[in-house]
């Protein structure tokens, strides 16, 4: 399994040079984050088809149907929404 992880973030730091990448297995599946600075400014539809493109150019049908959910986001969005994810709720 670590195999799949390890060609998924391979294609990812390819294609987002500098990029860092948050990976996970659950069940089979990988899920996580790519945080690069060059998001930045650009339309979340367009980081999506990006992150889209890599992964069918880079990995072979087999492994990207093992791929569930990798979202992309500046770093800064990133710590953003853990920090509000952290705070407690008042409902």
């Amino acid at each position: 399994m670590a195999k799949l992880i390890d060609k998924v973030s391979k294609a990812l730091e390819a294609e987002f040079p500098g990029a860092t990448t948050e990976l996970e297995l659950v069940d089979g599946k990988v899920w996580g984050y790519v945080l690069w600075k060059k998001f930045v400014g650009m339309e979340s539809i367009d980081r999506v088809c990006r992150l889209s493109a890599a992964l069918r150019h880079y990995l072979g049908k087999d492994y990207r149907k093992r791929v569930s959910s990798i979202l992309p986001f500046t770093p800064l969005e990133l710590k953003i929404m853990r920090e509000e994810n952290a705070r407690p709720q008042n409902y």
